[in-house]
């Protein structure tokens, strides 16, 4: 069985540029594999360079990507300074 490195619904980031239809610091969400490897990624924003995936997503927001060009999407929240909790009221 061939090891994929993401799951279809996977938000990942672009790492390094593929074919001009992708760029570092892009996001969007595994949509499928193709027979070759490739990630079929559903990008969060539009470029008219861009597809639909074989009419899977929006127009100008499907592209095959290869795994390498990919890493998953991490959320960095910044939660600022959080303020301390007294419970000492509770104790």
């Amino acid at each position: 069985m061939l090891m994929r490195k993401f799951n279809i619904g996977d938000r990942v980031k672009c790492i390094q540029v593929y074919q001009n239809g992708i760029f570092p610091g892009e996001c969007g969400t595994v949509i499928d594999y193709d027979f070759r490897g490739r990630v079929g990624v559903e990008l969060d924003n539009y470029n008219d360079r861009r597809h639909e995936l074989s009419g899977r997503v929006k127009r100008g927001h499907g592209w095959w990507v290869l795994e390498s060009c990919l890493e998953p999407e991490y959320c960095m929240c910044d939660f600022g300074e959080l303020p301390m909790l007294d419970i000492t009221s509770i104790l």
